[in-house]
């Protein structure tokens, strides 16, 4: 019998390789004996070729093939159209984990807290431009790939862009839209090839009026139809919803409409102040912290769908108990600092909003010589305490804000994110208590 991997992907780099599941997504950290199995077992070898080669015990590597049964099967013959994976198959590190790619410039809204639109380009990267960006993803071997736009539903090519996806063994994560463009066809794909893909679906009111605030009105029924076409087929979908003083009085009841969609998950957030939007006033915020506190008390009589708030609140904070703290080293961007964003043109950044601070272009460089260079490791390694934010009494929960928030108000990125002051102060006097009270403990990262 020949045993070969199925169903899963020998990712990370050298020293940091990883298992991840097609299935599921799931990452299962390896360590170099059980990557060493993993390599030799490429449908070519018995088991005792596969123990005489790496120097294991049979015991031993039949125990890690249990861990792993759902990606692994045996067959009668060696396969022919295996490839071996060596070490130096697997880059160096940094380890580029995820790629958010912004695949058009088009959109259909003109949704009034868009922070991506009026920055977008003119021009947007060819075919072969963007075959080429996958390419370099494949080489990278990029555990995760979220598409946006723009609205990605306009792209006529989307069909196709995704199977050169599969092509390249690429992982699509998540695909942002505005839910207004059915794409059926889209859907079938993601069934008929068992992917994982999720939709991040931008929804904010249970009726037209309150959800036109943003959306214009007249599209919650469109956005509740392709809802409800990706649940029919079992594709995951999460909604992002702004709070807007139209709907955060209404907060719980959105909770309870999206639960009788059948939505599992929720993110909610304040708009940020870039591009066409302006900071609020601190009264809003205040307002909107007092919805905040009853909506996680909501969240623990209904667990589903589970909330995410702005980035202080996670549905795994309840489970374990405990929240994560920040210090004047930590990274300024911990969220993305395995991360990097393509814009329509080909314009790299260390994440979807930080046009300040620009990275390079695929036009003119490779994506790994711009991940490795001196420049984005700088941007991803400036510390809090290299900021305005170094000594302020709020720095452990908020962890510095957004350095492009702060550019937008202070024409800096080093100075303080002042909505990011205004939203942790609130934290501090609406959530935190609540935490305490539900024995949530904070934790250092």
């Amino acid at each position: 019998m020949f045993p070969k991997i199925i169903n899963a992907r020998i990712l990370g780099s050298q020293t940091k390789p990883f298992i991840q599941s097609t299935l599921t997504a799931i990452e299962y950290e390896l360590d170099e004996r059980q990557l060493k199995i993993l390599l030799a077992t490429n449908g070519r070898r018995t088991l005792a070729e596969i123990a005489e080669l790496t120097q294991e015990e049979v015991d031993s590597i039949k125990s890690l093939f249990e861990d792993l049964q759902e990606h692994l099967v045996f067959e009668n013959e060696p396969s022919t159209n295996s490839m071996d994976l060596t070490f130096d198959g697997l880059p160096r590190e940094p380890y580029l984990h995820e790629l958010h790619y912004d695949i058009t410039n088009q959109c259909n809204l003109n949704c009034p807290y868009c922070y991506t639109m009026p920055s977008m380009p003119n021009e947007c990267l060819s075919w072969a431009e963007k075959m080429a960006v996958l390419d370099a993803c494949k080489q990278l071997r990029v555990a995760r790939l979220n598409i946006s736009g723009g609205e990605a539903c306009l792209m006529p090519e989307l069909l196709q862009f995704l199977q050169a996806c599969k092509e390249r063994e690429l992982l699509i994560s998540t695909i942002f839209t505005n839910g207004t463009i059915r794409r059926t066809d889209i859907l079938d794909w993601i069934v008929s090839n068992s992917s994982v893909t999720r939709f991040a679906v931008s929804l904010d009111g249970i009726y037209d009026r309150m959800n036109g605030v943003i959306r214009g009105e007249g599209n919650l029924a469109k956005t509740e139809q392709f809802i409800s076409d990706c649940l029919e087929r079992n594709i995951q979908v999460v909604v992002n919803t702004i709070v807007t003083g139209a709907n955060y009085k209404s907060l719980p009841e959105i909770g309870k409409y999206l639960r009788k969609l059948g939505v599992k998950i929720w993110r909610i957030s304040l708009a940020r102040p870039q591009g066409r939007s302006k900071i609020q006033s601190q009264q809003f915020i205040k307002d909107v912290f007092r919805w905040y506190a009853k909506l996680i008390r909501w969240s623990l009589q209904f667990p589903t769908p589970s909330v995410q708030i702005e980035s202080f609140f996670k549905p795994t904070i309840l489970k374990d108990k405990e929240y994560y703290t920040f210090s004047p080293t930590s990274p300024c961007c911990e969220y993305k600092q395995d991360a990097l964003c393509v814009k329509p043109d080909g314009q790299v950044l260390s994440c979807t909003a930080l046009y300040s601070r620009p990275l390079g272009s695929v036009k003119t460089h490779s994506l790994a010589d711009i991940w490795y260079s001196a420049l984005t490791q700088q941007t991803k390694k400036i510390t809090i305490a290299e900021t305005q934010c170094c000594d302020c009494k709020l720095l452990q929960y908020c962890g510095g804000g957004c350095r492009q928030i702060a550019f937008e108000l202070e024409g800096s990125w080093l100075a303080k994110d002042r909505h990011a002051c205004f939203i942790y102060e609130n934290f501090v006097q609406h959530i935190l208590p609540l935490y305490q009270q539900i024995g949530i403990k904070p934790i250092a990262q």
